[in-house]
């Protein structure tokens, strides 16, 4: 990778908007991590490269209409917060060599990124297309992430909390919680309180568990084709095993069912006992999907 032709591999900026969504649209190997984020809310970072197409001499191939020339592929590693960060977009639009093209764009995204905060970068797999690849682009598999399901809304007998109080969530919580997320979570596995503003915007339901003026918890619902998405629990490392995340699994469920959604789903990490017996407790059940993810260090001295 470190001897690939990085040449017209360049930056990402504003003014591609137009097409990076046409290729993100018409590409035949895509990638979009599942996030809050848009593709193009990356725009300027320095791990957000575009190749153009190229003609037969190696140059850039000119439209015969319009400004800006047609894209080949694209690569973006991002942090939010640092110092872990994801592939969150990698597409190839088809008419390449995938491995050849993809050694251009980490070739060029190394480069850039050499010296950076970045320590760690994961790719969540959802596709199988990488595979192929992945070692070859420095990475080794490090996790699986787990998918259950719940075909209906009952709700187990909990602990009852008098304590607790379980809110909507409002902007200014935002700084707490992101606070939370860094006492709770290995890098990798954290949000950024500008995350969880844009997901604060997007979601199904955001609660949070407060004892007196203290956030000890939240969780974060999507809506999904079928119904509702569990998207995230987060318990403050002080209150865990003390029955908040039930608490606020059962106030979720609840919001479903005043929605007249009666099926929901949740991934996890397979390494995630405590996790996996709270979703026992409330029925929900392992389905076969599960997905990988992958892992690389960069930036060690």
């Amino acid at each position: 990778m470190e001897l690939a032709n990085t040449e017209n591999v360049r930056l990402a900026q504003n003014g591609d908007e137009w097409e990076i969504a046409r290729l993100l649209r018409n590409g035949r190997f895509l990638h979009a991590h599942p996030d809050w984020y848009e593709p193009n809310d990356w725009i300027g970072e320095a791990g957000f490269v575009l190749l153009p197409e190229e003609d037969g001499d190696g140059g850039i191939k000119r439209p015969l209409f319009g400004t800006s020339p047609r894209l080949q592929a694209c690569l973006t590693i991002a942090a939010d917060p640092l110092p872990a960060a994801w592939v969150r977009v990698m597409a190839v639009r088809g008419d390449g060599d995938v491995g050849d093209i993809g050694d251009r764009l980490w070739a060029a995204v190394m480069a850039r990124l050499s010296g950076s905060p970045i320590a760690e970068i994961g790719w969540l797999l959802t596709d199988e297309w990488p595979l192929p690849y992945l070692s070859r682009w420095g990475f080794s598999p490090a996790y699986e992430i787990e998918t259950y399901t719940k075909e209906d809304m009952k709700i187990p007998p909990i602990r009852p909390l008098p304590s607790i109080q379980i809110l909507p969530a409002k902007r200014e919580d935002m700084t707490a919680l992101a606070a939370m997320e860094t006492a709770v979570f290995d890098p990798l596995w954290q949000s950024s309180e500008q995350a969880l503003l844009r997901a604060l915007a997007q979601t199904l339901s955001f609660d949070v568990a407060w004892d007196g003026d203290r956030p000890i918890g939240y969780q974060i619902s999507n809506r999904s084709g079928m119904g509702a998405h569990l998207a995230r629990i987060t318990v403050a490392a002080a209150w865990q095993g003390r029955g908040v995340g039930a608490a606020l699994m059962a106030h979720a469920i609840r919001g479903y069912q005043r929605r007249d959604l009666y099926w929901v789903s949740l991934n996890t990490q397979m390494d995630s006992p405590a996790s996996r017996g709270l979703y026992a407790k409330f029925g929900f059940r392992k389905t076969a999907v599960c997905y990988p993810i992958w892992t690389m260090r960069i930036n060690n001295e």
